[in-house]
């Protein structure tokens, strides 16, 4: 059962978060001065720590959990511009955000390992081992130890030591949190329904830029990529958006006609074929799936990201 008490805290704290970044985002989508990129760092600078304040020491139910993580989510899709009907875990791994889940998870980790810094006689650490010295009781100390034992990290004593920097536990944090996160999304991949690119028809732009961790400043093209890649390009056709004018109907590639330009870009242009199978979501979940670890690097930014392939084809 939800407490009355913890169901209002969470309201609140969507509310507030909300209310912060609507504020931002009329500043920089009315009057086009700030990038997406910019109204998304903007909000996990200024709008997540409203959302989650206090989590550290929280107690959360699934209903809680579920409210802040639609909050999450729309104000994601908001910043993008992609439709509700998209993936939410491909729409997380893909910006290389967490889930509320997991950030309530590293925040409260976190907190834990901030106990390190405090001198041995310090009360609060003097407090936090008796408290975990003492037989299993309710509150946050049972939680934190399970968040040990679920990602698999060393014991609490070793923890709380001066083992780790502080930059070296979050770092070694977020990468098992998104480790975790991606073993949930291929687990589920099964239940995905996958674009097939010979049905698949183009829509119109998306109200903005849509800019990726790891990729390019997107272009109109680009935006069909990822639309393409997070299987979300079922909007109405327009197809006059793809042609050099719109009663011109030439491939610049293979200099065919064909009236319907969206199906001759995804099923029919020779020329196309190979951009077809890098972008196909079919090919997309086995290359994840064949190396959880790269693809972390990769949403870290460790690793240098997969060269793209221009798609300016239809557009002058």
């Amino acid at each position: 059962s939800v407490s009355p008490s913890s169901f209002t805290r969470t309201s609140e704290r969507c509310s507030a978060g909300r209310s912060v970044f609507f504020s931002l985002n009329v500043i920089g989508s009315r009057f086009g001065c700030l990038h997406p990129v910019t109204i998304l760092r903007l909000y996990k600078t200024f709008c997540l720590p409203v959302l989650l304040y206090g989590c550290e020491l929280w107690c959360i139910t699934q209903t809680e959990l579920l409210m802040l993580e639609r909050v999450h989510r729309k104000i994601l899709r908001t910043v993008t511009g992609l439709p509700v009907r998209c993936n939410s875990k491909a729409l997380l791994l893909t910006l290389g955000t967490l889930s509320i889940r997991s950030m309530i998870h590293q925040r409260q980790l976190n907190f834990l390992h901030s106990f390190s810094s405090l001198p041995p006689d310090s009360l609060p650490r003097q407090l936090l081992l008796s408290l975990l010295n003492s037989p299993p009781s309710g509150g946050i100390v049972p939680r934190l130890l399970s968040l040990l034992s679920e990602y698999d990290l060393p014991s609490v004593n070793l923890v709380i030591s001066d083992r780790w920097s502080r930059d070296g536990w979050k770092r070694l944090t977020r990468r098992l949190l998104l480790a975790k996160e991606f073993t949930l999304f291929v687990e589920t991949c099964s239940h995905i329904p996958l674009a097939d690119c010979s049905s698949l028809s183009l829509g119109k732009v998306l109200p903005h830029l849509l800019v990726c961790r790891g990729l390019p400043r997107l272009s109109r093209q680009n935006n069909i990529r990822i639309r393409l890649l997070l299987n979300c390009a079922g909007l109405e056709s327009e197809t006059s958006n793809f042609r050099n004018a719109t009663s011109d109907d030439t491939c610049k590639l293979c200099g065919s006609t064909s009236s319907e330009t969206a199906s001759h870009f995804t099923a029919q242009c020779p020329a196309l074929s190979s951009v077809r199978n890098s972008l196909s979501p079919r090919s997309l979940i086995p290359l994840l799936a064949s190396d959880s670890q790269l693809f972390v690097d990769y949403v870290l930014g460790t690793i240098p990201p997969r060269p793209t392939v221009s798609c300016c084809i239809f557009i002058a």
